[in-house]
């Protein structure tokens, strides 16, 4: 003992002394005493993190002798788990890295022991037999899921749309002529003074600017412009930006005032693809795999076979009013929790920080003697802004005024599991008269249950004003109603018919006396295509009538869906009526026909009209010719002794002029943005067909040029399909299927067809005779172009598309020299290269 004793001293005095540098000593003298191996020192290596029995990355990490004896980065960690855990259990980790202490690495970076990993609802541990690093958490620090009911269509890769062009424009050309021939009269017949107009737009990188124009031939001025505007849309912060001749929206009391200045005004039409409004969520905590279903309504919407988490339902695809949704929730052992709830929609209420707003300021404007006049003594203000503070409760105020006069209001609207009320208080001042107020409550409740009788719509509303209250506008105030009460329901019967009842009172203020109405109506289904509607209204007036009428209409739609026709009567103007209507389904090449018989009091009246929709112009004919009785007439008897039968016929015409970016083409009118399909040189002659619909286009060439598609939606997405019926064999159409993206009254030019007009062909065959089956290539162009092929087990291959140039045909799959392939300026169609033999 005493010599294993010195012998142990000397060894420990020896390690010590020399340090880490000698480390082998001590496990030789560690073996010669003992016989066996030292404990093995640390590692240091990345831990792969198994999360939930999933694989989730790697993480920095010490690995001792023992089971204990273990380290690992947090600051990794946290940061690894970020995009699965919740953000408090990734906090938590963080900050239990940065408070800990650190075992020292040597390289100065430190690692947190893993017993001391603590963490509410987590559990860390080291498998040293697998070497990972398996993390366990509960159900409810798992990262929220998103199930998104109604997902929105998103924007492909801004590399596959086509942009608008960088400078466009277009002008729309209306013209109309009349002809008169009225009984009685002995002037003013025959042809009437031709009258057109011209609307246009001018787009540079998203500056819009708008005008319009009227002509008439006897006019004062022959020509006279309308409003003129220059706009301009920021789609990533919803706004707009106008001047010139503006227009603005309004809220609550606040009325319509024609102005020339500046608005400013956000519009979640720029971003047509996200929710502005309340979508409905509901939150919930999956502790193992279950099958969720979800209904609306009572009508079965999405099924999710979803893992242990956190989930939050979004976009509950729920229809205007209040909606029922239910949450079935069945785990492996068929045990079933139902979680049911309201959701309350009303596209008026707006989702929680979202903020509506418009501010305008200008100055008042009118058309006098044909000219725009603009009353620089009467500046004026507009605005409002609203909010959304909740998915229940949207608030707002609006403010209008000028020097004369000043109106302020606000809005409270809330949504309850009875319906969504809206109370809009407001105060008015003219000048020389009294502050005047005013409030309105609304109310409106719309559902769509399963059953038949939980499907009905129900508004109502009371509006109050005093005898001061006068709206932007009115100088001298007059309301002789100080109360008006409505209210309306419909409530569907059976499938097929449905009831609505309306009433109204209003309360008169000072010689004004009440009046009251109420009003029942149905609407039934008879058969296919077959419907007969019927309403009967009682009024009782102010003066103290009293009057019941009544209206009945009964029409047919045939079974092609072209061809409809109806019959009514109107007992309050005792008017008689037979229609028919011919429509053609077709968009363009369209023809469409209509003509009434009525027969009333007054007279008796025929009117016929055609309307004709070309791709480049639309026309339409009318005529209305009416025999009224010779009482009636101007003169009389003693006029001349004239027949009673007025004559007016019109005939109009439209068309318009598109530009993009170099190229011009005619179209029908353009209601918003454009596009022009234009073919390359080489198809230039041959027929570009745009959205095939039947046996006709939207939009095609013809002798006067590209094709226009003149009826985009601005900002949202539209996918194109082009067509080339005759192209040559083998040709190369480009992006035949392109989406483009407009902006505000903008046009997008839309290349079809590109140089590649051949088709190259040929067998590929070794030096034995024998085809070179299953072989793949590429076609090399000098432009660096390649293209693609393969050949079949008889080696034959074919490759189209192909553009005049020098080509070469390089073997990918087997060592060859590159073969050369001319492709001719002229080449149309197939190029045969017969038997090719690579070396």
């Amino acid at each position: 003992m005493p010599r294993l004793a010195g012998a142990l001293a000397v060894g420990l005095a020896v390690g010590t002394a020399c340090g880490p540098l000698h480390a082998q000593t001590q496990q030789d003298i560690f073996r010669q005493v003992f016989g066996a191996k030292a404990r093995p020192a640390t590692r240091q290596l990345d831990l792969p993190v198994v999360l939930d029995g999933r694989e989730a990355g790697a993480v920095r990490a010490e690995i001792g002798p023992g089971p204990d004896d273990a380290a690992l980065d947090l600051a990794m960690l946290a940061d690894l788990l970020d995009a699965h855990l919740q953000p408090d259990a990734v906090r938590a980790l963080r900050d239990l890295g940065a408070g800990s202490a650190p075992r020292d690495l040597g390289a100065g970076s430190g690692l947190t022991p893993a017993g001391e990993v603590a963490v509410d609802g987590m559990a860390v541990e080291v498998d040293q037999a697998t070497l990972a690093l398996r993390v366990t958490t509960a159900p409810t620090l798992r990262r929220t899921v998103v199930l998104d009911l109604a997902p929105q269509p998103g924007l492909t890769d801004p590399g596959e749309l086509l942009a608008p062009a960088f400078v466009s424009a277009y002008a729309n050309l209306r013209f109309s002529q009349a002809w008169h021939d009225l009984a009685g009269e002995s002037r003013g017949n025959g042809r009437q003074p031709l009258g057109g107009s011209v609307d246009a737009a001018f787009n540079l990188y998203g500056w819009v600017a708008e005008a319009e124009a009227f002509y008439r031939e006897d006019g004062e001025a022959v020509w006279q412009r309308g409003d003129m505007r220059l706009l301009r849309d920021f789609p990533d912060h919803r706004l707009r930006v106008a001047a010139g001749d503006i227009g603005y929206p309004l809220a609550g009391f606040q009325a319509g005032r024609p102005l020339g200045g500046l608005a400013v005004a956000s519009n979640f039409l720029l971003r047509p693809y996200e929710t502005f409004t309340p979508s409905g969520q509901q939150a919930f905590v999956l502790d193992q795999p279950s099958l969720v279903e979800v209904e609306v309504n009572g009508r079965p919407t999405r099924v999710f076979r979803l893992a242990p988490g956190s989930y939050d339902l979004r976009n509950l695809p729920g229809t205007a009013g209040t909606n029922d949704v239910t949450v079935r929730i069945t785990d492996p052992s068929g045990r079933e929790e139902v979680i049911a709830f309201p959701f309350f929609f009303d596209n008026r209420l707006l989702a929680p920080g979202v903020h509506e707003f418009a501010y305008a300021a200008g100055l008042p404007s009118r058309v006098d003697g044909e000219r725009y006049r603009y009353d620089e003594e009467l500046a004026t203000l507009t605005a409002l802004h609203r909010a959304g503070l909740s998915e229940q409760l949207t608030v707002g105020a609006n403010l209008q005024a000028d020097r004369r006069q000043w109106l302020v209001g606000g809005e409270v609207l809330f949504a309850t599991p009875l319906g969504t009320f809206g109370l809009e208080p407001s105060a008015s001042g003219v000048e020389g008269a009294d502050t005047g107020y005013a409030a309105a409550l609304r109310f409106r409740d719309y559902r769509s249950g399963g059953e038949i009788w939980q499907r009905r719509s129900v508004t109502a509303q009371a509006i109050w004003r005093s005898e001061d209250f006068a709206a932007l506008g009115t100088t001298r105030p007059n309301n002789p109603v100080s109360w008006d009460l409505a209210a309306r329901i419909g409530q569907p019967v059976t499938t097929s018919t449905s009831l609505t009842l309306g009433t109204r009172y209003q309360v008169g203020r000072g010689a004004t006396g009440d009046a009251a109405s109420a009003e029942l109506g149905m609407r039934t289904r008879v058969a296919r295509g077959l419907y007969f509607d019927v309403s009967a209204e009682h009024l009782r007036n102010a003066d103290g009538t009293r009057e019941t009428v009544g209206y009945a209409s009964l029409r047919f739609t045939f079974a092609d869906g072209r061809h409809a026709a109806g019959a009514s009567y109107d007992t309050a103007s005792k008017e008689r009526r037979l229609e028919w209507r011919y429509q053609d389904a077709q968009p363009v090449d369209a023809l469409s026909v209509s003509a009434d018989v009525a027969r009333d009091p007054s007279g008796d009246s025929l009117t016929g009209a055609a309307a004709y929709v070309h791709p480049r112009f639309s026309a339409s004919l009318r005529h209305d010719r009416v025999e009224r009785p010779s009482s009636s007439i101007t003169g009389g008897a003693a006029g001349g002794g004239r027949s009673g039968m007025d004559s007016r016929s019109s005939a109009s015409f439209a068309t318009a002029l598109a530009f993009a970016d170099g190229h011009l083409a005619v179209s029908r009118p353009i209601t918003d943005s454009f596009a022009i399909v234009v073919p390359h040189r080489r198809i230039a002659d041959r027929e570009v067909g745009v959205d095939r619909f039947g046996d006709s286009y939207v939009a095609r060439t013809d002798l006067l040029g590209p094709a226009v598609v003149p009826s985009l939606s601005s900002h949202r997405l539209r996918p194109m399909t082009i067509e080339v019926p005759d192209a040559p064999a083998g040709y190369d159409l480009g992006e035949d299927r392109p989406t483009l993206l407009p902006s505000y009254r903008s046009g997008t030019v839309v290349p079809v067809g590109t140089d590649g007009v051949a088709s190259v062909a040929g067998v590929l065959q070794g030096p034995d005779g024998a085809p070179l089956g299953l072989q793949a290539g590429v076609l090399e162009g000098p432009d660096g172009a390649q293209t693609t092929f393969f050949t079949n087990r008889t080696g034959r291959f074919r490759i189209d598309g192909v553009s005049p140039g020098a080509w070469r045909l390089v073997l990918t799959t087997m060592e060859a020299a590159p073969v050369a392939v001319s492709v001719p300026a002229d080449a149309d169609g197939t190029i045969d290269l017969g038997v090719v033999v690579p070396r």
